[in-house]
């Protein structure tokens, strides 16, 4: 990510948030691999990170950490996530307008539901990434919107 594009998030999450706030994300796959490729990168443009897998589907767990932006595989231990747990993240009140990028190699398995996920609001990045993609997808996911009246 450019600095102008770090500092920008910065100076718009100052206004919204407070000058010492971190978004928060919660990156679950089932490579430890690509769990610390998350953690190193997305920590690097100063967010608090969060890892783990989402094998359960838990939500109640994935509310009590109340993060800002959920990196979701769709391949995890084997098994795909299903759509009905993207749609059970979205219905949960707690979380449900929380953003999800959905980060996949496998583009052929979602191809089915993706106009589903993009109804849901769920962004798809095919793995392998690149990180300035990534790092494009989740500053423009957590940018503040601004309110009525303001312009950029």
């Amino acid at each position: 990510m450019t600095q102008d594009r770090s500092a920008s998030f910065e100076a718009r999450a100052s206004v919204v948030y407070g000058t010492d706030y971190q978004p928060h994300i919660l990156a679950l796959d089932d490579s430890p691999d690509i769990l610390s490729l998350y953690q190193e990168v997305l920590e690097g443009e100063q967010y608090h990170v969060s890892t783990g897998t989402f094998a359960n589907h838990d939500v109640d767990q994935i509310a009590m950490m109340r993060p800002d932006l959920v990196i979701l595989d769709f391949i995890q231990g084997g098994d795909q996530v299903p759509l009905r747990a993207v749609e059970a993240l979205r219905r949960d009140s707690r979380i449900g307008g929380i953003p999800v990028i959905l980060c996949t190699g496998a583009l052929r398995q979602v191809a089915p539901i993706r106009p589903q996920l993009k109804a849901l609001g769920v962004q798809v990045i095919s793995k392998p990434f690149n990180i300035d993609a990534l790092l494009e997808a989740v500053t423009s996911l957590l940018a503040p919107v601004p309110s009525a009246g303001q312009h950029s």
